[in-house]
């Protein structure tokens, strides 16, 4: 299944996110950029999170609540 794809059955669902991951180096930010433009959506990079964090702040040491509190503030963002 094509990305472009993927995103606009994501559309249907009741929680309309995903994260897409994988190996370094490969395009997949400028490839999600532009899937999210031309769908009218948000790109949220939640590693821009951790460059205002102090450096002894872990990426992996996030928890859940904080992961989806980033989430939550874009959202509430966006309806302002």
């Amino acid at each position: 299944m094509e990305l472009e794809e993927y995103m606009r059955t994501q559309l249907a669902e009741r929680y309309r996110c995903f994260i897409l991951c994988g190996a370094g180096l490969t395009g997949k930010t400028d490839r999600i950029k532009k899937a999210v433009k031309a769908m009218g959506g948000k790109y949220v990079d939640v590693l821009k999170q951790f460059t205002d964090e102090p450096p002894s702040k872990a990426i992996d040491s996030i928890r859940p609540e904080q992961f989806f509190g980033l989430f939550k503030l874009e959202n509430d963002k966006i309806k302002k």
